[in-house]
């Protein structure tokens, strides 16, 4: 299990607008389609929050710190493994008991429930028309600033560009936001649970999130 400890040096005044190199080396399968389950505890400096796959088992405090402990139970792609952290807004929703979570920078709450808030009738809609259950215990969706990708469907734990975050006027006519939320979860079916064998059959699961949304 990988344990991390993030030590702050020079911290920005947002944890969402810097990255870091960590001296850290997490081993990965080099297929897709090579599965396993995937646990990681992680150390870091209060206020921040730490969000990666699957269900959060343990928190505990540390002095100045706080202790994140996830834990995948279902086997996935390693390539879908993510930590995000960052000092978070945390907007909290659900669909049958089941955790959906909004993550962003705090000050654009109302930002993410327009952009995010119609996920639970999105997973319920997917859910009855695949005819399976949402398969995970949570969904959270985390917006990162200097994101190269509109979105990227790790397993439970989609990370999305902040610039899919839609004030007031720009939600009248803009309906990117929406496409992209619904595209990448799709992907928890097609690509997460349901995986690809060998990345030149992406156009697999790319081409039903396309379809889907």
């Amino acid at each position: 299990m990988p344990q991390i400890n993030i030590t702050p040096t020079n911290p920005p005044k947002s944890g969402l607008r810097r990255r870091r190199r960590l001296p850290l080396l997490v081993p990965l399968f080099r297929l897709p389609g090579q599965l396993t389950t995937s646990e990681i505890r992680v150390r870091v400096p209060q206020p921040l929050i730490a969000i990666s796959n699957g269900q959060l088992i343990h928190t505990a405090e540390d002095s100045d710190y706080k202790i994140y402990h996830w834990s995948q139970e279902q086997r996935h792609p390693t390539y879908l493994m993510t930590l995000a952290v960052g000092d978070f807004a945390e907007i909290q929703d659900q669909w049958q008991g089941k955790p959906v979570t909004y993550y962003v920078e705090k000050g654009r709450e109302e930002d993410a429930r327009r952009s995010m808030g119609k996920t639970p009738r999105m997973i319920e809609f997917f859910s009855d028309k695949y005819g399976y259950l949402y398969p995970f215990p949570k969904y959270a969706q985390v917006c990162v600033d200097d994101f190269i990708f509109g979105g990227m469907e790790n397993t439970s734990t989609t990370l999305l560009t902040d610039r899919c975050l839609l004030d007031e006027r720009a939600a009248l006519d803009n309906r990117g936001t929406e496409s992209l939320v619904a595209h990448e979860l799709a992907h928890q079916w097609f690509g997460d649970l349901v995986v690809i064998k060998h990345w030149s059959h992406a156009w697999i699961k790319e081409g039903m999130a396309s379809y889907s949304r």
